[in-house]
């Protein structure tokens, strides 16, 4: 609005200006029209201008809102971020430059790609020649570039604040890294630790087996069994053993055991009877011939124990010992005759490994035979 009033201000200063000679000229009814195609277009300017000016609002509230990625960040300082230097650049040329037809294209276009600002929409507001005009029209260049410096600002803020960011997440996974590296060295050693036990339990296991396997193949009553199940086997089943192992000889001593007392079942009760006869009669004289085996075997050990007793030395009578009342004297051990012509590493290894005895009468003679068979 108060750019409004000033341009009204402009257009009622230019409709009564005096003319050289010092009178007002009458308003003509085209100047008329033409005022009013002006504040028309006046309007339509501050429209724009407030438009604009929201929409930069919502633009501002959208930054805030927004959370930039590193490729945005990029882009956004590729196209917004400028530093103070051609800010300052952009100043002096935007100073020095005349407006008009003297511009040149290309500030043209830089004005109007930066701050969505056309030189030619300035000639048709604003008459170029009033200082007046003009210092508005920078005015609202300084205010553009304000607002892109603010931009800047916040921009550099944000990305400072991300800068931090990235360090303390870089920071974190580093840490994660290292955990998860201590971890793996410790369940790697785990793993080891529990493959050398399981060898050793391995290791233990079969030991074991082949201790068990070597008794039980070593032990004398498996042995003896192992016999007396194949002598019965051959008596009761058949004379060929062939490769058959002590349970299937068991099992087929069973079977024929099972056969023979299903046929004994169907034979009539004399002929059974009188078997019981046999059997029980051979039982009986077996019975007698082991007793009177087992009398003579007695008879035998009498025998000999009373011609150990007759062979023996006479038994000698000792009396009750003698009590003494203090410890007897302790006698010194005798002397060893000791050998003047044996070194001592000779008497070493006659004492260590030979039977030599200096005690003896013949020790001389008996310690050369030694030394003899050492020099051989």
């Amino acid at each position: 609005m108060e750019v409004k009033q000033e341009f009204n201000i402009i257009e009622d200063s230019a409709t009564t200006t005096p003319d050289i000679d010092g009178t007002t000229p009458e308003p003509d009814v085209e100047l008329e029209q033409t005022t009013e195609q002006q504040s028309k277009d006046d309007e339509k300017d501050t429209e724009k201008v407030t438009k604009t000016h929201e929409d930069s609002e919502q633009d501002e509230k959208q930054d805030e809102e927004y959370d930039f990625t590193d490729s945005d960040e990029d882009e956004f300082i590729k196209l917004i971020i400028m530093d103070d230097t051609e800010l300052e650049k952009d100043q002096t040329e935007h100073q020095t430059t005349r407006i008009g037809d003297s511009v040149d294209a290309d500030i043209y276009q830089q004005l109007k790609d930066e701050l969505d600002f056309d030189l030619n929409d300035i000639d048709q507001d604003y008459n170029m020649d009033n200082v007046d005009n003009i210092g508005i029209v920078l005015d609202k260049l300084d205010a553009e570039n304000m607002n892109v410096l603010l931009q800047k600002e916040n921009v550099k803020d944000k990305l400072e604040q991300y800068r931090k960011i990235k360090e303390t997440t870089e920071e974190q996974f580093e840490l994660k890294t290292e955990l998860l590296k201590t971890t793996v060295a410790e369940l790697e050693e785990q793993v080891n630790q529990m493959r050398d036990e399981i060898e050793l339990i391995r290791n233990d296991i079969k030991m074991n087996y082949e201790a068990y396997m070597n008794e039980t193949c070593s032990n004398k009553t498996n042995m003896v069994l192992e016999v007396l199940i194949a002598d019965l086997y051959q008596r009761c089943v058949s004379k060929h053993l062939h490769t058959y192992t002590t349970l299937e000889l068991l099992t087929q001593f069973q079977d024929r055991v099972q056969f023979l007392l299903a046929s004994i079942n169907i034979l009539p009760k004399p002929i059974v009877d009188a078997a019981k006869a046999f059997v029980t009669r051979n039982i009986t004289e077996t019975n007698k011939s082991a007793a009177h085996a087992q009398r003579k075997l007695n008879e035998l050990d009498n025998y000999v124990h009373h011609l150990e007793r007759s062979l023996a030395p006479p038994y000698k009578k000792v009396g009750k010992p003698l009590l003494r009342r203090s410890q007897p004297p302790t006698t010194p051990p005798p002397k060893l005759k000791q050998i003047q012509t044996l070194t001592q590493d000779d008497l070493d290894y006659l004492t260590l490994f030979t039977d030599f005895d200096p005690r003896t009468d013949n020790a001389e003679e008996v310690a050369k035979k030694y030394l003899s068979q050492r020099k051989i």
